[in-house]
């Protein structure tokens, strides 16, 4: 894994990078590359837009924590993969990555944001 040294220094911050139909730029064009560097999956979070209020809460938190839970229950997927940040669940792992990513896998925060609509990326590894 590589350290990204560079990760913090605001000189790369004109930089930008589309990725999955968003723009990365700043701060979250370091994260993704850094992510990218390391080898991580870069993952859109879906249903987002059922969960508004609980992404807001989530990331009101200085230093939000990422999880990812298994939920055997879920009636659309058996094999679903939960995220919640900071104790509130804010999505899942989409069904067509299930397969690729476990439950317990690191996972970070690249970019996330309530407007024009709930979002968030994540990196996940192993």
């Amino acid at each position: 894994m590589t350290s990204c040294e560079w990760y913090e220094d605001p000189s790369f911050d004109h930089f930008e990078e589309a990725h999955n139909g968003r723009v990365y730029k700043g701060e979250a064009w370091r994260r993704l590359i850094c992510a990218k560097e390391q080898g991580a999956d870069i993952v859109q979070v879906a249903g987002t837009s059922f969960r508004k209020e609980a992404i807001a809460s989530a990331l009101k938190q200085p230093y939000p924590v990422v999880s990812l839970e298994a939920e055997a229950s879920n009636a659309f997927d058996e094999n679903a993969i939960k995220v919640d940040i900071s104790g509130e669940h804010v999505g899942y792992i989409p069904k067509s990555m299930n397969s690729s990513i476990s439950p317990g896998s690191r996972a970070r925060l690249i970019h996330w944001g309530i407007s024009p609509g709930p979002h968030i990326t994540l990196a996940v590894s192993a």
